[in-house]
């Protein structure tokens, strides 16, 4: 298990040791590749699997779920809920690859080690830190001694080929928790404010820039028990500007429908973001011509850390007169007892104005893959390891 700081080397190191184990398989070997979700596993390990590889030896169809490395058929999965375990239950697998582990539901993460039954059978999982009670910390990483587990953790400095002013940039990137997670590699408690790194004299300014804006976005939060919540940003140059906000409580769909065309106001934005699971609400939407209607990318922590990671490096912020979301922001804190049980979980409380933000900035800032060289690969155990 290689866990540690971000750009460390870890993928790039498991990739390499993968294809090997690939080349080394039996054509008929059962393995898979797990990730967060099929679009985070594109982007961190599948696409870049690619280049290492060539076109010729590498084939891959996301509508069956199969990725056909140097000819050897590889299945491909994503974990983002507890749904995830029914669809490796009862399975055989010999080789598996994990990417971002740490954000598996507990259940999935448990079930595929039953999986891998094989007499040869191994793991190789990257992750970056989480809460130092988190199931794979706690009942893994920290009892290596007593298991059939090797571990590493990876600095920054572990990456040779990081030009110093790369790993400036990223220092600046990141700051508060997500500077000691995924600078520092440690596993700490999420605690306080969520977004630390929020501050009303910095992120808060009085006017727009001059000029046009070069791009529009609208998130949409859907209430029926809750407020429903619209938000307007706009792009100048690099900063994201929240101009424009909307809370109400009580609205039917039909309601829901008018008062985001009368928000959109005959614009045309390059997305307006509405949260998967409303699908009555996206068909409606599309059905009164509200163009670039899409199912939002929900991704909680994620969306949190790209949130958090853009206060920091002053590309986002708030027109004074958006009074809510500023007041979301300052009140946003992370659920205490839930990070007693190893859990990151933000209070479920005034964050309406917050979540459709955060539905934005999942869509404008996803994470690129690494396409830094990779170090030396090893691995003797059963869980196999990278170093870089």
């Amino acid at each position: 298990m290689a866990h540690g700081a971000v750009r460390s080397g870890k993928s790039v190191g498991f990739n390499f040791k993968w294809i090997q184990e690939v080349i080394e398989a039996p054509d008929d070997y059962p393995m898979i590749m797990v990730g967060r979700t099929l679009g985070a596993l594109e982007r961190n390990v599948l696409f870049p699997l690619r280049q290492f590889v060539g076109k010729s030896n590498y084939k891959y169809s996301r509508n069956s779920k199969v990725l056909h490395l140097f000819g050897k058929e590889i299945w491909v999965e994503g974990a983002n809920n507890e749904a995830a375990v029914d669809r490796i239950q009862g399975e055989t697998i010999g080789k598996a690859y994990g990417d971002e582990v740490v954000l598996w539901p507990e259940s999935f993460f448990k079930m595929l080690m039953t999986r891998l039954s094989l007499e040869d059978s191994q793991f190789f999982g990257t992750c970056n830190p989480g809460n130092p009670r988190h199931y794979l910390k706690k009942d893994y990483i920290d009892r290596e001694a007593e298991l059939d587990l090797k571990s590493w953790h990876f600095r920054l400095s572990d990456n040779p080929h990081l030009p110093p002013a790369y790993i400036e940039a990223l220092e600046r990137e990141y700051k508060g928790l997500w500077r000691k997670r995924y600078i520092l590699g440690l596993w700490v408690m999420a605690e306080g404010a969520v977004y630390d790194s929020f501050d009303s004299s910095v992120h808060v300014i009085t006017l727009l820039p001059d000029g046009p804006s070069s791009e529009m976005r609208i998130g949409v939060d859907i209430g029926f028990t809750h407020p429903t919540a619209f938000v307007k940003l706009l792009k100048f140059g690099n900063l994201w500007i929240v101009a424009q906000e909307y809370r109400k409580s009580g609205l039917t769909p039909p309601q829901i429908i008018s008062k985001l065309l009368e928000f959109i106001g005959g614009a045309w934005p390059a997305s307006v973001e509405i949260p998967p699971e409303e699908a009555a609400i996206i068909k409606m939407a599309k059905a009164a011509g509200i163009p670039n209607v899409k199912a939002a990318i929900n991704d909680v922590l994620p969306g949190i850390t790209r949130t958090s990671a853009l206060f920091s490096m002053k590309r986002l912020c708030y027109l004074k007169s958006c009074e809510m979301i500023q007041e979301e922001t300052e009140g946003y804190v992370w659920d205490t007892k839930a990070s007693e049980r190893g859990l990151d979980k933000p209070i479920k409380v005034a964050d309406d104005l917050l979540d459709a933000c955060r539905y934005v900035i999942n869509r404008v800032e996803l994470q690129q893959p690494t396409t830094l060289r990779p170090g030396s690969v090893s691995g003797p155990s059963r869980w196999a390891a990278a170093s870089a």
